[in-house]
């Protein structure tokens, strides 16, 4: 077997591609809270949809487990229904949360609570 170096080819080295972060743009007027509104619901959706696609995922390769057994698929039901939620629910757990801190970081919510840090400031 030759080396590298006698075939005359060098080994390539990763090329790592550090592509821009995007900045969001939003409307000036008062659709801006809206559109960042509905950022967060499409994250809040997206989370709780891939919570349900783990958990049915995990149930369908449970209960394909269980029917090699006769009538295991039954007898196995709702230890396979547990595992799947087992799977899903700390995924889904994090929805609230996520709506919230996307709420709490919206601009006209920034700007109600830091007007009202300014406020008291001022007594």
């Amino acid at each position: 077997m030759t080396s590298h170096k006698e075939s005359g080819h060098e080994p390539e080295t990763p090329v790592v591609v550090h592509a821009k972060k995007h900045k969001k743009k939003y409307s000036n007027s008062g659709n801006r809270a809206l559109q960042e509104f509905d950022e967060g619901l499409t994250k809040t959706a997206q989370k709780i949809s891939k919570a349900v696609q783990e958990g049915l995922d995990t149930y369908a390769s449970a209960r394909k487990a269980s029917s090699e057994k006769k009538d295991g698929a039954f007898h196995d039901l709702l230890e396979n229904h547990s595992k799947a939620l087992r799977k899903a629910l700390p995924i889904a757990a994090e929805a609230p949360a996520d709506l919230l801190d996307s709420i709490a970081d919206m601009k006209v919510v920034r700007d109600i609570f830091h007007k009202k840090d300014d406020d008291d400031d001022e007594d």
